[in-house]
């Protein structure tokens, strides 16, 4: 038996270990899958896994769950699940003092979603560095994306290039931006619609640097890559070298440590966040100001049913969507001042 309640309540009030890479997985059915992802992806930055692997066990399982978090109201409820069949999915929180809150919101999220699917008690485990990054790479292989773009992992140099392709190589390590994510891909396609030839281009919470990386490979001039993820930084100047792309100050490619640079004009500005840090971008730190007065606002990592409060900002500041794109529950809108 599978408890998705009390004992994940008990375990949640244990203090979990932060000290190293924590991997954080669940068995989950192939129509829960898909909701897993977006939940680890909705509230942890490093990408999911999801193992094929049919979980060994009975064919059934019960899955109990009670009261959570200490709210005697709830009824405890119960649902089954295939688990000759069902898949494994991970994800990895990354050490550091805000490790063990993600912890505790991934939890409480599962318990929820286990209302609607059949969602095992998650795992928690302390991991080395090396198994996360092989464990990764067993996930991760060539694909295209829009148009132009085929994203390829750093270690696979066997793959030959399709014509008319710029070609993303790619190690994305703990930092968010493997092009797997539906956000992630709308926004490389919106950048394809655009003439970024020569352009100066912000890219707000690069992670690993996709983004910034594809716009220089559409023929922007120079793009400013910003993350306050420490993590993400390193991620970005190593997946440069891979794409033979200098970067430094003095570079195509401009790392910046923070939320936003010092005050500049761009003709493209790409934000591939969370709908309320977009709408907090907007209203108290001036992202419209960094938008060259013809220039464009990429937006993207937003569910579809949080659009209205986003387009809501953007209206605020005098801008208006010009397109947007849809993949699943995800949207990601080009605006313009208008």
């Amino acid at each position: 038996m599978i408890r998705t309640g009390q004992d994940i309540r008990e375990a949640s009030n244990a203090r979990p270990v932060v000290a190293g890479l924590l991997q954080i997985s669940v068995s989950v059915d192939t129509e829960g899958a898909e909701a897993v992802c977006s939940l680890f992806n909705e509230l942890n930055r490093p990408v999911t896994v999801q193992d094929g692997t049919p979980h060994a066990g009975g064919a059934r399982a019960v899955i109990e769950a009670t009261g959570f978090p200490d709210d005697a109201d709830l009824e405890p409820h119960e649902v089954t699940m295939d688990m000759a069949q069902a898949l494994r999915v991970k994800t990895f929180v990354a050490p550091g003092p805000d490790a063990e809150a993600v912890v505790q919101r991934i939890r409480e999220g599962l318990y929820w979603l286990s209302r609607l699917h059949p969602v095992s008690e998650p795992t928690v485990e302390v991991v080395e560095d090396k198994d996360w990054q092989e464990a990764w790479k067993e996930h991760y292989a060539a694909f295209a994306v829009g148009r132009l773009f085929l994203i390829q992992p750093a270690w696979d140099e066997a793959g030959a290039t399709p014509a008319g392709r710029h070609v993303l190589r790619l190690n994305p390590g703990m930092a968010f931006g493997t092009g797997l994510h539906p956000s992630t891909r709308l926004c490389l396609v919106l950048l394809e619609g655009l003439d970024v030839q020569g352009a100066r281009v912000l890219d707000v919470g690069t992670g690993s640097g996709i983004l910034a990386l594809g716009a220089l490979k559409l023929g922007a001039a120079r793009v400013v890559a910003t993350d306050t993820d420490p993590t993400a930084l390193p991620v970005v100047a190593e997946n440069a070298s891979y794409n033979d792309v200098a970067c430094g100050p003095a570079g195509p490619l401009v790392p910046f440590a923070g939320s936003l640079p010092p005050s500049a004009e761009f003709d493209v500005v790409v934000v591939n966040i969370l709908p309320h840090v977009i709408v907090s971008l907007l209203d108290r730190d001036s992202l419209a100001s960094y938008v060259a007065p013809t220039g464009h606002l990429l937006l993207s990592g937003i569910i579809d049913g949080r659009r209205a409060e986003v387009v809501d900002a953007l209206q605020r500041h005098s801008f208006k969507v010009s397109l947007a794109r849809h993949e699943e529950d995800w949207v990601a809108l080009l605006a313009a001042r208008g």
